[in-house]
């Protein structure tokens, strides 16, 4: 389920639909969102286009969707997991929204692209050639260090792994991916009785561990394959444009990020681009915007 271009109105869906999407070539949708502000209509906001990370759904940002729906006019693309569009053909997908859905809806609003990891890499190429759609940039620990991790070296061995033992890599690695406390205090309130914290620690375990099943649902060996495959693809595409970029960009970088080394890409990156403004944030990791604490509409103001 995706905007359809030409409709008035963006389509809007679930968080467990935009999850879900499994068919048919990458789209945009924009998230419900039950507890936005309904006397804000999203038509007098700024828009945003959210890009995701490597696992092409947005699970790493919706928890901030609550939070930007309420700045924003928030559409964001969902990658299905069987999807073999190259990296080239994704730019182009987000190039024609933005020339056919995004320019009849902006009436003289500002556009903005937040792409977060892989989606940075995206949101960078997409910038440098819609400089008249693209008013603003954010980006979240983005995988333009790639080249500089251990990710070349280690990605390749991961679909080699035996499936018995594929299913326990996501748990193997969530410190890496994220700090483990920053994620499970997200539904944490220290005002409340300690029984309640108890009850959210509970149930903040429970869902950190469902997002580690999704991860493996999402992401099957054969898929890291090819998702390794576009990173190689868009480190191709994003050199030859980095000091091209005219836009403003806000860069976020994890200080704490062991995926990626975030904090140094970000000092590269403010060297190159001509117009770069780095936010690093201590102790924060890869999963930056799915810990507890951080509010990215606040950093960005």
């Amino acid at each position: 389920m995706g905007t359809i271009f030409g409709r008035q109105e963006p389509n809007q869906v679930s968080l467990s639909e935009h999850l879900g999407n499994d068919g048919g070539p990458p789209r945009f949708s924009s998230p419900y969102v039950p507890t936005r502000n309904k006397m804000t209509n999203p038509e007098d906001l700024p828009i945003m286009l959210y890009i995701p990370g490597i696992d092409g759904t947005g699970l790493a940002a919706f928890r901030q969707f609550p939070l930007l729906v309420e700045a924003f006019e928030l559409h964001s693309l969902s990658v299905p997991t069987a999807d073999r569009t190259d990296f080239v053909g994704i730019v182009e997908i987000i190039e024609d929204y933005l020339k056919i859905e995004i320019n009849e809806r902006a009436n003289g609003r500002p556009v903005y692209l937040l792409g977060e990891s892989f989606g940075g890499v995206l949101a960078l190429v997409v910038a440098e050639r819609c400089r008249e759609l693209v008013d603003r940039v954010v980006l979240v620990n983005p995988a333009t260090s790639y080249r500089q991790s251990y990710w070349p070296i280690l990605g390749p061995i991961m679909p080699q792994i035996p499936e018995e033992l594929y299913g326990a890599v996501p748990f193997v690695l969530a410190p890496v991916f994220g700090n483990p406390l920053a994620l499970l205090a997200h539904n944490i309130d220290s005002t409340v009785p300690p029984e309640r914290q108890l009850t959210s620690l509970a149930k903040g375990i429970a869902d950190l561990f469902g997002t580690l099943n999704f991860l493996v649902d999402v992401l099957p060996p054969p898929v890291v394959a090819w998702k390794l495959e576009l990173l190689k693809q868009g480190m191709d595409e994003v050199d030859k444009v980095l000091s091209k970029v005219q836009q403003r960009v806000l860069l976020v970088a994890g200080e704490g990020d062991w995926l990626l080394p975030s904090r140094s890409e970000a000092q590269r990156l403010q060297r190159l681009l001509p117009r770069c403004y780095t936010r690093v944030l201590p102790g924060r990791s890869h999963a930056v915007l799915q810990e507890a604490g951080v509010d990215l509409v606040e950093i960005m103001k």
